[in-house]
């Protein structure tokens, strides 16, 4: 299973209902592995200073640039600010300046994403608690997709 793997794993355990006490205690057991292990992975996109200087700049240049409404507020769409027309010329070249003036931070920034997606496709390493075959007998098809990863594999049988 690999890290990227980890993320859906931990949505199926919050789904997954069942009335039984040792398999509700095995499934939250492993959902605390889980998130810990994600958190660990989550530092990787952790930002530099430097990339923060630049987050910020680049916002101040998008709020003097932004249309406004009637009452002085900025507008957005999806979390975008709007930029005027009249402006946009003026806004893409303070934003390439600013791109210049922080190269070494955005490169940084793009390693650290690149890093982050390379950890994903790591074999995870944490051991997960796994349920036996022989007691999910009263668990529907549905269920037993959502904790496949979780249900021990016979001894002579290899699946992935």
């Amino acid at each position: 299973m690999k890290n990227k793997d980890l993320i859906e794993l931990h949505s199926k355990l919050t789904r997954i209902e069942t009335n039984n006490g040792d398999h509700k205690y095995i499934f939250a057991k492993n959902k605390r592995l889980i998130e810990a292990e994600l958190k660990r992975l989550q530092l990787f996109l952790e930002p530099y200073e430097n990339f923060i200087v630049f987050e910020r700049e680049r916002l101040a240049i998008c709020k003097n640039y932004a249309q406004k409404d009637e009452k002085g507020n900025l507008k957005t769409i999806n979390n975008t600010y709007i930029i005027e027309e009249e402006k946009q010329e003026d806004f893409d070249n303070a934003i390439a300046e600013l791109k210049i003036k922080h190269k070494e931070a955005l490169d940084m920034r793009d390693k650290q994403i690149k890093e982050y997606q390379d950890s994903l496709e790591n074999e995870a390493t944490l051991v997960l608690h796994l349920i036996k075959r022989d007691t999910i007998k009263d668990y529907t098809n549905a269920q037993i997709d959502l904790i496949f990863e979780l249900i021990e594999a016979p001894k002579d049988e290899t699946t992935k």
